[in-house]
């Protein structure tokens, strides 16, 4: 099993192994987090539009991603599309809707 901890922890390794956010990096936005029997939907933007609120620094494409407690596999579910559609899409696609 992975904790919310541990899962903010690997999402953000992710992200800043590709230099996401930049030099100042990324955060994961708690307050935004979905909670799920499943594990948890994360959101993200760079450190420097959270702590400034100027959408020039706001990170474009990314999308919400999913992280399994059960066994901490990390999902990334693209930005096509509303967080809302992609969550639904991805729970359907698992099996996981109702769950």
């Amino acid at each position: 099993m992975v904790t919310y901890s541990e899962a903010k922890d690997k999402v953000l390794s992710i992200l800043q192994s590709r230099s996401v956010g930049g030099e100042r990096g990324v955060v994961i936005l708690d307050e935004k987090t979905i909670e799920k029997p499943y594990g948890w939907v994360l959101f993200y933007n760079s450190r420097l539009y959270v702590e400034t609120g100027e959408l020039i620094h706001s990170l474009i494409g990314g999308g919400p991603i999913v992280v399994l407690s059960e066994t901490g596999e990390v999902v990334e579910l693209g930005s096509a599309r509303p967080g809302a559609v992609l969550v639904e899409a991805f729970e359907r696609g698992r099996g996981l809707l109702g769950k």
